[in-house]
């Protein structure tokens, strides 16, 4: 076990979790680029520190509040391509509407020729009640 002397500040005495295991079993292992690397004992791998961006968050804020890559970059304190990343592993949710009875409006969207987004949506609730993306 380490020695831990009168002058070690608590901060230093704090374990890092393991972000695949959860395990506290770690140890600090050297570092890479300026950044803390540790290692997890249990599970037998070695991990950054740092904060994890969480990929659904991470397409909320891309979708619902209109944030850009840029924008989106520079608040998690990474590259473009790595929030490009995220966002590719990110499931979105569709909800599920029960809708009986609706007039559809449908409309297409084309992002060149390769590239379409099709929606469908009630016209009296204006809920989009599924859509498609087209290739």
């Amino acid at each position: 076990m380490d020695k831990i002397h009168a002058h070690t500040p608590l901060k230093a005495m704090k374990k890092k979790n393991c972000p695949k295991c959860g395990s506290k079993n770690t140890k600090k292992n050297g570092k890479e680029q300026g950044k803390q690397q540790y290692y997890c004992k249990q599970y037998h791998k070695q991990f950054l520190s740092g904060k994890r961006i969480n990929n659904q968050q991470l397409w909320r804020e891309y979708t619902t509040e209109k944030q850009t890559y840029q924008q989106l970059a520079t608040k998690y304190q990474c590259s473009i391509r790595t929030i490009q990343r995220h966002l590719d592993k990110a499931e979105p949710t569709r909800k599920t509407n029960t809708i009986t009875k609706a007039n559809i409006i449908m409309d297409t969207i084309y992002f060149g020729r390769n590239f379409a987004l099709m929606v469908f949506m009630d016209n009296k609730t204006k809920i989009v009640l599924d859509y498609k993306i087209i290739k």
